[in-house]
């Protein structure tokens, strides 16, 4: 592993600690009925839809194809990057804007706009590959088995090209994707409009209020019992049920996926959440000019927006260049940890995968149809004389056990992520702690002369008093504290930025976040032994709690491990260096 990749490695522990804190879940649940296969199943796929944040890392970064070599990698993130991220490093431009910005009037033929709505740039790429890979291998092969082929295969492959750029540069096609929809947006919209649709239509989803009992009543208007719409508004026969569906792993993955993405796609416009420590961002300064002129006016845009028109949509409704990275981190976080906890811990609690599990029956048991199969001259829709219960109301979870791994996937997950964005991005937000600190509250302003309001257009010199207000706190005094200070006088996570960053300077091991971050996983270990304790001393299960804790110490190693002096290598490099004089 190189400094390149140490953000694989991070989101690597993560991925690792996350998978075996869903199986924590679970053990917390069915104690010494853990170890079904339906519970191989499930913590494979929940690690499986885990792993995708490390799956997407490795294929962005990876990526050395070019437009002359394509490769399938290339295809894949050609695509991706069309559709599913924007505002990252790897983004492709359009080829007009690059030739402007090299001063060439010529364009690359397989560079087109990327922000139209067929993609075209993604489909020549792809169609281009297919070409290289089957097509001139297939031709090439007929030349040397016929001599009749030898002069053509050659003529042949330069008439595909120019029939494949022709069908590209057709009018009508590059009017549909110069005027429609951007494909992010269609792709976007579709995928949260089917999210809606299916959990809507879905009965097994949805949860209705019989769904514990596994049966659905069903109005009938027929004599002999059978069945009919529940429009008809008829009442229903006695004894008439229609049991649910045999559960479906599909339906288990899909309920894993549509939280995370459908979240998503509301805050960010994109089917996959951001990168923080991989936007393509401009410097320091900069972001912090554009943040606090674009937010202070009559327009939501930054000003980064106004000067990136050629942007893919989801940078257009959402810009990730023109945030404060911190505040894009800590946003990305709390939507991974709430897609974390519905994998690992709510979704394991759900009637249907107990079912799908195996943990519960999958059809009606007869003492949950006793309660449907009423006798003759009972007119209630359900009997309700008696204990009806089906077998998930009959297990009895670890509730101390379920706390601790939620706390252990809320911890695990920030301080992994914020070590992630010390090591990578710590030069960064040392500058921009360095220049959030241009302001200082000024606690008694008596008798140090009139101040004004803060005009994000004025240059103000060293001693400047101004009057600000941050939603959500009262008016306040700031003293510029050098010429000319950069951005507002106070936003919360421009002072976090401050607060915490402002001398993140060297190596990683010289970090003094990091080191607070391990004293406090340390702690949190410490609580979850004295717990450990108290749960032998009681008698009580303590296999869900020895599996969390497993996965803290492998968190902790990790974050402790990735991105600080290995002393071994400097060793070794010592030892040659001294062989060698």
């Amino acid at each position: 592993f190189g400094p390149t990749v140490l953000h694989l490695k991070h989101e690597l522990f993560l991925w690792v600690s996350l998978t075996i804190l869903s199986a924590s879940s679970l053990q917390a649940l069915y104690k010494s009925s853990f170890g079904l296969i339906g519970d191989v199943h499930y913590i494979l796929l929940a690690s499986c839809w885990l792993s995708r944040h490390w799956i997407l890392r490795f294929i962005y970064t990876s990526d050395t194809s070019t437009s002359r070599s394509p490769t399938l990698r290339g295809v894949m993130v050609h695509w991706l990057a069309s559709a599913v991220v924007a505002g990252q490093y790897f983004d492709r431009s359009d080829g007009q804007v690059v030739a402007r910005n090299v001063g060439t009037a010529h364009v690359n033929d397989d560079v087109m706009n990327p922000t139209s709505a067929l993609s075209l740039p993604s489909l020549a790429y792809t169609m281009k590959f297919l070409r290289t890979l089957l097509v001139d291998p297939i031709l090439k092969l007929l030349g040397r088995n016929n001599t009749r082929f030898l002069n053509k295969p050659m003529k042949l492959s330069r008439s595909l090209r120019y029939r494949m750029k022709d069908f590209l540069a057709n009018p009508s096609l590059q009017r549909i994707a110069h005027y429609g929809p951007p494909l992010q947006l269609l792709l976007g919209s579709s995928v949260f409009a089917f999210c809606i649709f299916y959990l809507q239509t879905d009965n097994s989803l949805r949860a209705p209020q019989l769904d514990l009992f596994a049966i659905t009543m069903q109005p009938t208007s027929r004599q002999d019992g059978s069945f009919t719409t529940r429009d008809s508004g008829d009442i229903a026969a006695h004894g008439a049920y229609v049991p649910l569906g045999e559960p479906s792993w599909q339906r288990v993955v899909f309920c894993m996926c549509c939280g995370a993405t459908m979240l998503s796609i509301l805050f960010y416009g994109r089917c996959s959440f951001p990168i923080p420590d991989l936007v393509a961002g401009t410097n320091v300064l900069k972001a912090v000019r554009n943040e606090a002129r674009g937010t202070s006016g009559k327009s939501h845009k930054t000003r980064v927006q106004k000067d990136h028109q050629d942007a893919k949509w989801a940078e257009a409704y959402k810009s990730i260049i023109g945030e404060n990275r911190f505040r894009l981190a800590c946003k990305v976080t709390v939507l991974r940890i709430v897609d974390a906890i519905i994998c690992c811990v709510f979704l394991p609690r759900t009637v249907y995968v107990c079912r799908a599990t195996n943990h519960c029956t999958a059809n009606p048991s007869l003492a949950e149809l006793t309660r449907v199969l009423y006798p003759v001259g009972v007119a209630s829709a359900l009997r309700d004389d008696g204990p009806y219960e089906s077998i998930f109301n009959s297990i009895n979870p670890d509730r101390g056990s379920a706390i601790l791994t939620v706390l252990s996937i809320i911890v695990i997950t920030c301080l992994l992520l914020l070590a992630q964005l010390v090591t990578l991005n710590k030069s960064y937000l040392a500058i921009m702690g360095h220049l959030a600190g241009e302001w200082k509250l000024v606690e008694d302003a008596s008798g140090k002369g009139a101040a004004s309001k803060w005009d994000p257009r004025r240059r103000y010199k060293k001693g400047d008093m101004i009057v600000y207000s941050y939603p959500g706190f009262r008016r306040s005094v700031y003293m510029a504290t050098t010429n000319s200070p950069e951005g507002r006088p106070f936003d919360l996570f421009l002072r976090a930025t401050h607060d915490l960053f402002r001398d993140e300077l060297g190596h990683s091991s010289t970090s003094r976040i990091i080191e607070m971050a391990g004293k406090i996983h340390c702690a949190f270990m410490g609580f979850i032994v004295v717990v450990l304790i108290y749960y032998t001393v009681m008698e009580y299960s303590i296999g869900s709690l020895l599996t969390t804790l497993f996965a803290n110490l492998f968190a902790c190693y990790g974050m402790l491990r990735t991105g600080m002096m290995n002393y071994d290598e400097l060793e070794d490099l010592a030892t040659e260096i001294d062989k060698v004089n």
